[in-house]
């Protein structure tokens, strides 16, 4: 499913400009990897996207429509959002958690029936978490809660996740294991725009790369063409070595300060 942004331009009220003229397209279902430090306007932009900020000029479309014309339950059908994990007031169960994703399939005076139920079970399938249904999402490890946040985005049926720092917070094995599974929806036609700080991540999984700075568009395209040494020098302030493995099949970073400088020539 395709989603365009163009010339997106947004401040909040008499406060200085955070988005510049922000244009990209994904026509074809990928994993775009939006790169950048802290304060470039990343949040911005998925507020933007998801519709909670309607103050910008630009155009922001999904599937071909409009999203300003749309109502918050068409959107709904159409992009997905996934937070960071986080823990809620009260100990829902898992498929009580997926469920809240179906909530625009019915009327606030219903409730889930045998529909949004099959599509809870069929979310939390895909990613391999159905036998975690009855248990407590409080009691679920890091990586656990956030294959459940993304089964949520997966029954609300939107073909566009929007993904905030998914892997934030988690070690190093529940970081691969839940990037895998987001990988894998890609091949099932799924678009998932996924914030991250970790260029490793670009590196491994992205289909395409949106470096932001100061509010704008610093690089756009895939990992090959756009991640090198120059870029993550500009956006992080640090010495990074790109290094190729296999072949030149793998790239991974490498601080220069951490190798000693024969090591890297």
């Amino acid at each position: 499913m395709s989603i365009q942004v163009s010339r997106l331009r947004f401040s909040y009220r008499s406060k200085q400009q955070v988005l510049h003229d922000i244009t990209f397209r994904l026509d074809q279902p990928s994993l775009l990897c939006l790169l950048g430090p802290n304060g470039v306007g990343k949040s911005t932009l998925f507020r933007c996207m998801l519709g909670l900020l309607n103050g910008y000029t630009g155009e922001i479309t999904a599937a071909g429509q409009d999203i300003r014309k749309l109502n918050p339950a068409q959107l709904a059908q159409l992009v997905a959002y996934v937070p960071q994990s986080h823990s809620p007031a009260f100990s829902f169960s898992v498929q009580d958690m997926v469920l809240m994703g179906t909530a625009s399939h019915f009327s606030l005076m219903s409730s889930p029936g045998r529909k949004e139920r099959q599509l809870a079970d069929e979310a939390m399938d895909r990613l391999g978490i159905l036998l975690l249904r009855e248990r407590s999402f409080l009691e679920l490890s890091g990586g656990e809660r956030q294959l459940v946040l993304i089964a949520r985005a997966l029954a609300q049926q939107a073909r566009i996740l929007l993904m905030d720092e998914p892997t934030a917070n988690l070690d190093y094995g529940n970081q691969l294991r839940v990037l895998q599974r987001v990988k894998e929806l890609t091949h099932s036609g799924y678009t998932v725009i996924q914030s991250t700080h970790n260029p490793d991540q670009a590196l491994l999984f992205a289909d395409q790369v949106l470096a932001m700075k100061e509010g704008r568009v610093f690089a756009w395209g895939s990992p090959g063409e756009v991640m090198n040494e120059s870029l993550l020098k500009e956006l992080y302030g640090v010495d990074i070595s790109l290094e190729r493995l296999y072949g030149g099949a793998v790239s991974v970073c490498i601080p220069k300060f951490a190798v000693p400088a024969e090591a890297l020539i």
